[in-house]
């Protein structure tokens, strides 16, 4: 997918890969569609689409955007591949029970917006 017109894409360091439930593909809130109209280096999957299966054999080293995780150490170098997942708490929790490849990835989180408990 394309940028809007006259809006550059995001060019980032690091390779973005949203797994996004079937069933958000019909939201007008799609968060995967609009992250991948200005993102350059992200690629957009299907989780539970009939007969396709779920390509994860290239996410060894990638992280798990995941919340609840502590912050990696200053020092700790930033993941070149980022996987997050897209759809509701539920189908993000399935995902997570039915793709094994995602227990072994390492996590991280974001810190919560200032006022907001973590």
């Amino acid at each position: 997918m394309a940028a809007p017109a006259g809006q550059p894409l995001i060019l980032t360091r690091t390779r973005v890969v949203i797994l996004q439930h079937v069933l958000e593909q019909t939201e007008r809130s799609n968060t995967g569609r609009h992250a991948a109209a200005v993102l350059a280096a992200l690629e957009l999957r299907v989780f539970g689409a009939r007969g396709v299966p779920l390509r994860v054999d290239d996410l060894d080293g990638a992280w798990l955007l995941w919340p609840g995780e502590p912050p990696p150490d200053a020092a700790t170098p930033r993941p070149s591949t980022l996987v997050v997942l897209d759809g509701s708490w539920s189908q993000a929790r399935r995902m997570m029970q039915r793709v094994p490849q995602l227990h072994a990835l390492r996590r991280w989180s974001l810190p919560a917006p200032a006022g907001r408990p973590a």
